[in-house]
């Protein structure tokens, strides 16, 4: 890759939490939730994507680091997992800052009607 388009997305933990609380969360506002829920598919195929890609890269390496050049290019698989990684990030990031300001209401797994308030300025 060349080193003068060098790509980053920084996500945080807290990042990573408040994702995960929107994910979770309902919004009475249809609006709002048709975003929660569209992100929140966009989220998940990041993340399935990402999962195939480590998983095939690191089959990749493992078949490379033993001697045996394997039949897939490497670095092909490298650059796919970059790209996963970089739209995984990026889902997360968006999902972070859509829903940064809004009060979450989470419902609890198990406990029909039982809902939490979030305040979601930090975790």
């Amino acid at each position: 890759m060349d080193e003068s388009i060098c790509r980053r997305v920084l996500i945080t933990e807290a990042d990573l939490h408040q994702c995960a609380r929107v994910v979770e969360s309902r919004f009475e506002d249809g609006a709002l939730e048709e975003a929660r829920m569209q992100l929140s598919r966009e989220f998940l195929a990041a993340a399935a994507a990402l999962e195939h890609a480590a998983r095939s890269q690191s089959r990749w390496a493992l078949v490379n680091h033993r001697g045996t050049r394997g039949a897939h290019d490497l670095d092909c698989a490298t650059e796919v997992l970059f790209e996963a990684l970089f739209a995984y990030a990026s889902c997360i990031r968006e999902i972070a800052a859509r829903f940064r300001d809004t009060e979450l209401r989470v419902a609890h797994a198990g406990l029909t009607g039982a809902h939490s308030t979030l305040a979601t300025g930090g975790h």
